[in-house]
């Protein structure tokens, strides 16, 4: 006597349950990694401010080329630091993508100016880009971050050498970035995964897995789309493109700013904090007072002080940012609130403060004088 019994579709139901189980994993590690990053984002982003505001101040006052190189060098640092926080803030909790328009040209010559740094004698770089400047919408940080993670995986499948080439090209409709190595290439199967958060072929201890999902979900957040061309032991291709869009003023075209600009107030819980961005403001034409909390804002105001500026950080001590505004408002309703924060959903939590702009911790001179730009005169 002999009995059959068809498993087929019981190994399938199988199979699919340990799928389901292995995506509620990856789910928690993601919301794990996003609740890490949210905890230290505010301090580390403090850190990070004084870095490159420091650094920007020294670019502008040193005369010396190899101490400006220098000066460029650390700000490349920090703002890469800052990348990889908000970089990973994003694809944790899938946040949309910063709308700003920049020159794409000048982005992937800094990124590889970075990245040109990191490899090893071994490894040439190649880089192409077109002549001139083409502007591009869409988050700046996120594409070089983009490129940065390509060059380094292209560098890392290279260990005995070869030729990185990174190419930009432009048209109408898009702009497209193509990343190419001579390394050891993919098999079909590490193909179709590249893209999985925490998927890597690196030793343990060497990769988080989280580099090509970052492109990934960086490239699609702009609305545009990531294609890999790989065989074992001919290299890799990875193109990935966005689509150009209109509606923002080019940043050369904003008015400068007037000499004097008035009284500014900074509240911010960090020393350093207050004395880069009080150092800043000074320069742009405003006579700066410091408050370390909420309450010494307020009083500053009830004492007389009648300020046109306030730039406050969002997370204080006693009385929070968005609290600290309102009590500023009611007491001077002309003020112009810009608030800084480190958190990366920043701008859905203070939709309501009536806040005329906001700066992202770390931020460079450039970046406050375009927010101060753009307030009222």
């Amino acid at each position: 006597m002999v009995t059959l019994t068809d498993v087929t579709e019981a190994r399938q139901r199988e199979a699919e349950r340990e799928r389901l189980l292995e995506a509620v994993h990856q789910s928690q590690k993601l919301d794990a990694v996003g609740q890490l990053a949210s905890g230290v984002a505010h301090d580390l982003n403090n850190v990070l401010a004084v870095v490159q505001t420091c650094a920007s101040a020294l670019k502008e006052e040193v005369f010396e080329p190899l101490h400006k190189a220098d000066a460029e060098q650390i700000l490349l640092a920090s703002q890469r630091a800052k990348d990889l926080l908000n970089s990973l803030l994003a694809f944790s909790r899938k946040s949309p993508a910063r709308n700003e328009r920049f020159d794409a040209v000048e982005m992937v010559r800094e990124a590889m100016s970075l990245v040109q740094r990191l490899l090893p004698t071994t490894v040439k770089l190649e880089l192409s880009v077109p002549e001139g400047r083409r502007l591009v919408e869409g988050d700046r940080s996120q594409l070089q971050q983009t490129l940065i993670n390509l060059s380094l995986n292209a560098r890392d499948a290279m260990p005995a050498g070869g030729r990185l080439s990174v190419s930009m090209l432009a048209n109408d409709r898009r702009v497209t970035f193509v990343v190419a190595d001579t390394g050891q290439g993919m098999t079909r199967d590490v193909r179709q995964r590249a893209f999985e958060p925490f998927f890597t072929t690196k030793p343990r201890g060497s990769g988080t897995g989280l580099g090509l999902s970052m492109v990934y979900t960086s490239v699609r957040a702009h609305g545009g789309d990531v294609r890999i061309e790989s065989e074992p032991g001919r290299g890799t291709t990875v193109t990935a493109w966005v689509p150009l869009e209109q509606g923002l003023p080019d940043p050369e075209s904003i008015t400068p700013l007037p000499r004097t600009r008035g009284v500014a107030v900074v509240v911010d819980d960090d020393e350093a904090t207050r004395k880069v961005l009080a150092r800043f403001l000074k320069k742009l034409g405003y006579a700066v007072h410091l408050a370390a909390s909420g309450e010494e804002a307020v009083s500053l105001l009830r004492a007389g002080l009648h300020p046109s500026l306030v730039v406050c950080d969002l997370v204080l001590p006693g009385l929070d940012g968005a609290e600290t505004v309102t009590q500023l408002k009611a007491l001077e309703p002309a003020i112009s609130v810009v608030l800084t924060s480190g958190f990366l959903e920043a701008p859905q939590s203070v939709g309501t403060t009536g806040v005329a702009g906001l700066l992202r911790k770390p931020f460079s001179m450039e970046d406050v004088a375009q927010v101060v730009s753009q307030l009222p005169a």
